[in-house]
């Protein structure tokens, strides 16, 4: 999620859209809510802090009755995210694939990272995902083999991106770095900061001793603070 707010946060430097002015509807005219006071609210910012209360699928949630007014807490769910990237690829003139491919993946040189399954399948050294069907089996040692579905990449603008490690140790280092790459600015310094300002409340309860109480959420990250050390995680 973090890659997809930070792809829209390009198209924000460049002043193609904004994070909390326009609605997103604007920009993607087939996004229309049921109550049509909500779609005409709803911005970047708000899609991509879930404070949303809940191509073919975008355009049923029409039908769909939903509160009508934004939240002050995450509820967590894939569907803005969507609407979020499709609505900045329809900006950009192009797919979301190809929006995030000429953002993200071509400014950081990330070379082994994509979209697509048939495409990460052609790789010689490609890993399947292991998994135990239960705690027991985990303590035997004794896994099954994921699976790979096409399906899989129905939330693919949530974030179903297959990376390698030393691609995803990149992408972590120009994130810290905001948004440098070996002395050279490859992404937007304000537009990466603005991804790391809280926008919603995602928890009141601290879960582990010397973290703070209230766990908030900017646009694709979970802010959190550990005795006093700032902690971004997704």
């Amino acid at each position: 999620m973090a890659v997809a707010a930070t792809t829209v946060g390009e198209l924000v430097a460049k002043g193609k859209v904004d994070w909390d002015t326009t609605p997103a509807s604007h920009y993607l005219p087939e996004f229309l809510l049921k109550d049509l006071g909500l779609t005409s609210q709803l911005t970047f910012a708000d899609l991509l802090s879930h404070r949303t209360p809940w191509r073919k699928a975008i355009k049923r949630l029409r039908y769909l009755d939903m509160p009508s007014k934004l939240l002050r807490e995450v509820n967590y769910h894939n569907t803005m995210y969507a609407i979020a990237g499709e609505a900045a690829a329809n900006v950009a003139g192009l797919t979301y694939a190809e929006l995030i491919q000429a953002k993200i993946f071509d400014p950081l040189e990330l070379k082994d990272t994509g979209l697509s399954l048939p495409e990460m399948a052609k790789r010689p050294n490609f890993a399947m995902p292991y998994y135990a069907a239960s705690f027991e089996d985990a303590k035997n040692g004794i896994y099954e083999e994921g699976y790979m579905d096409p399906i899989l990449m129905s939330d693919a603008l949530a974030g179903d991106i297959y990376m390698n490690v030393v691609d995803l140790a990149k992408w972590n280092r120009v994130i810290l770095k905001e948004g440098e790459l070996d002395g050279k600015q490859v992404l937007n310094k304000e537009s990466v900061q603005e991804t790391w300002k809280p926008h919603n409340i995602y928890s009141t309860k601290a879960h582990q001793p010397g973290f703070a109480p209230t766990i908030r959420y900017g646009l694709g990250w979970g802010l959190d603070s550990y005795k006093g050390h700032a902690i971004m995680h997704h």
